[in-house]
């Protein structure tokens, strides 16, 4: 059976053709074994070939992108959903991942002016202000992030999310009386998110309210043991409170779900020297420094120990080495001074 020439002239007049048909119904099936599938990898070429065969399908564009994101390729994702809104403009859907995978790929600029878009034409969207809010907060922009968590409350009021954000950038800015209140408020709503404990704990610690820091830590403790950052807060706590046994076991608790961290090694040091453990809190600093040698406190916090164990000339190297680092630190070039006298270099120590 033959097409008639005028039906093929109309098909082709509306850029349709016997084949078009073919492909965009191939395309759909690719399609379809793409959203079936679980595998990414798998996904992305099915995905592939549904684009090979209807280069226009938007939603074989937008799943791709969500893809990606999901593999961690921000950049890549953010393309595809650049050519999703280039067949399909006035999708808001696609306009929202766009922003996500410009926020997942550090461009947080270009996030906040993609979700203002989405917030021009659908305001009443708690979701979009939050995201919004994170961005602008992501770029050091604290107050403006305020305002969009404020908007997003006075949509959503019992969304727990944006209470926790507004505490995180209210901590931030130093209004940790105002952070703890954000932080109740969503925890009191969604109590069983660990980190939120474990950022309220590092607040309450800021207040100096240290019994109730180690409170809200081993509740973050009870939802994630294996919080490293949880078990890193409980020992400043213990240091502070004086219960220098319980503070070393919470930096070794710490280490050991996380060794290749260095803030952990360094507070085990300082507890070690409060316990009067000397060689091994020199240890422990020479294991933080293997991780982080452009940290001046450690650099400080050893030469400490090598002057207290009369090893002079090797406290006055790390003085130099952390000045290098910090050269603004007055009690360090005294101290460096001080090391200089005793070692009876006295046109050096006026220097100091």
């Amino acid at each position: 059976m033959y097409l008639r020439g005028d039906t093929i002239s109309r098909r082709r007049k509306n850029g349709e053709t016997g084949n078009t048909t073919v492909n965009r119904e191939r395309a759909k099936e690719w399609f379809e074994k793409g959203l079936d599938t679980s595998d990414p990898e798998e996904k992305l070429l099915y995905y592939a070939r549904a684009l090979k065969s209807n280069p226009e399908y938007v939603e074989a564009w937008i799943e791709k992108g969500n893809t990606l994101l999901e593999l961690g390729v921000a950049e890549s994702a953010s393309k595809c959903y650049d050519r999703a809104l280039e067949i399909g403009p006035d999708s808001l859907k696609t306009l929202v991942y766009k922003g996500n995978a410009l926020f997942a790929a550090a461009r947080y600029g270009e996030a906040v002016e993609c979700y203002e878009k989405v917030l021009s034409r659908e305001p009443e969207t708690a979701e979009t202000w939050l995201n919004k809010g994170i961005a602008y907060a992501r770029i050091g922009k604290a107050q403006n992030a305020l305002d969009c968590f404020d908007r997003a409350i006075s949509i959503e009021p019992d969304f727990a999310k944006i209470w926790l954000c507004m505490g995180d950038t209210l901590e931030t800015i130093g209004k940790c009386e105002e952070a703890l209140e954000a932080y109740e408020k969503g925890l009191s709503i969604g109590p069983e998110d660990a980190s939120s404990w474990t950022r309220k704990g590092k607040v309450l610690r800021k207040l100096k309210k240290h019994e109730e820091a180690l409170e809200a830590l081993k509740k973050a403790l009870e939802l994630n043991p294996a919080s490293f950052r949880a078990w890193g807060s409980m020992a400043a706590s213990f240091y502070v409170l004086e219960r220098y046994e319980e503070a070393l076991e919470a930096c070794d608790r710490a280490i050991e779900l996380e060794p290749e961290f260095a803030g952990p090694w360094n507070d085990r040091g300082i507890v070690l020297v409060k316990l009067g453990q000397l060689e091994k809190a020199l240890e422990a600093y020479e294991k933080a420094l293997e991780l982080r040698m452009d940290n001046a406190n450690i650099w400080f916090n050893m030469c400490d120990v090598l002057a207290t164990l009369g090893r002079y000339e090797d406290a006055l190297g790390c003085y130099n080495k952390a000045l290098k680092l910090d050269p603004r630190s007055t009690a360090a070039w005294n101290e460096k001074g001080n090391f200089l006298q005793k070692l009876g270099r006295p046109e050096e120590t006026l220097k100091a």
